[in-house]
């Protein structure tokens, strides 16, 4: 049955999970040549815990991020503000704001890196909640 009153009974979930998985391990071999070439060598300062985790913060976690950054657009500034708002000598965000706050992410990607951000997200994303439907309808149905 195609669409069914429990999800997990549904072929859609079936069918989904792996079309939006199968996609994500080409796309993380990708995100490095793609987004870490091009935005590494922007990095002044390498005070982020992800530059001291080896290959897995290079090839992985970084690009990740990138693509994140670029979709999200993100306002460092604003950002350091609310980091900071209630206790002002204590910056939780600070690493990451120096680490990655002068880079303009969504104007020194071009279009294709954008294009490839998101898809890569949105696949991200939907394989984490197709996981926590498979995972749910796995352990407590």
């Amino acid at each position: 049955m195609i669409f069914a009153s429990n999800p997990c009974d549904s072929l859609i979930l079936g069918y989904l999970i792996p079309i939006a998985m199968l996609p994500l391990i080409p796309m993380m071999a990708l995100a490095y040549p793609l987004l870490g070439r091009h935005f590494d060598p922007m990095i002044q300062h390498r005070e982020s815990i992800d530059f001291y985790m080896g290959p897995l913060g290079t090839y992985l976690i970084r690009p990740g991020g990138y693509a994140l950054f670029i979709v999200m657009n993100m306002d460092w500034k604003k950002l350091e503000e609310r980091a900071t708002r209630r206790n002002p000598d204590v910056n939780p965000m600070g690493p990451t704001i120096r680490t990655y706050g002068s880079i303009d992410f969504k104007s020194e990607a071009n279009a294709f890196q954008i294009g490839f951000s998101w898809l890569y997200i949105l696949l991200v994303a939907l394989t984490v909640v197709l996981g926590f439907i498979y995972t749910f309808c796995k352990h407590f149905l």
